[in-house]
């Protein structure tokens, strides 16, 4: 059975056009955790080939930048932390939910009590929401101190533990 890359090299591709990429399943995989993990060790290698992880953004790949240092972008380092990723996310949760509640700002103005109400719950249940994200932001923050694997490994816990309260409680 022929490699990918053996029927490539035979329709006339070139070894070069392979360097600097990855194969997207193999990439996949291992962000799942299952990573492919080579037989054999490259010539004066120790270890076997362990199928790194890769991050897939789509169009929204430009925003990626947005994550990335730029000292580290400066030195070829094109990668970023988790705590920073959920840092955006929850910025932009508190943004959505600010935005909402300010259309609720004169809420208890309304003159029909029945709308008033509405209006006056809702504009609590926004303000719920953006302590809630208050919160979180700060759990992320209180990781700082701890090596950058640590604090990425409690960000993530600690957003994704949210999520799991929320769903729990939604579905009572």
């Amino acid at each position: 059975m022929q490699s990918n890359l053996t029927r490539a090299f035979a329709a006339g591709g070139a070894i070069e056009a392979t360097e600097g990429r990855k194969c997207l399943c193999n990439g996949l995989m291992s962000d799942a955790g299952m990573p492919q993990i080579s037989p054999f060790k490259k010539e004066g290698e120790t270890k076997r080939y362990v199928e790194e992880p890769m991050m897939t953004a789509g169009d929204d790949v430009n925003i990626c930048r947005k994550f990335m240092k730029e000292q580290d972008i400066a030195q070829g380092k094109f990668e970023f932390s988790a705590k920073t990723v959920i840092e955006f996310l929850l910025g932009r949760f508190k943004e959505e939910y600010s935005a909402e509640a300010r259309l609720y700002e004169h809420a208890s103005d309304a003159e029909d009590p029945d709308v008033r109400e509405r209006l006056m719950t809702k504009a609590k249940t926004l303000e719920q929401k953006i302590e809630n994200v208050k919160r979180q932001l700060g759990d992320v923050a209180m990781t700082a101190g701890k090596t950058d694997e640590d604090e990425d490994t409690e960000a993530a816990k600690n957003f994704f533990a949210r999520f799991d309260t929320a769903f729990d409680s939604s579905k009572k």
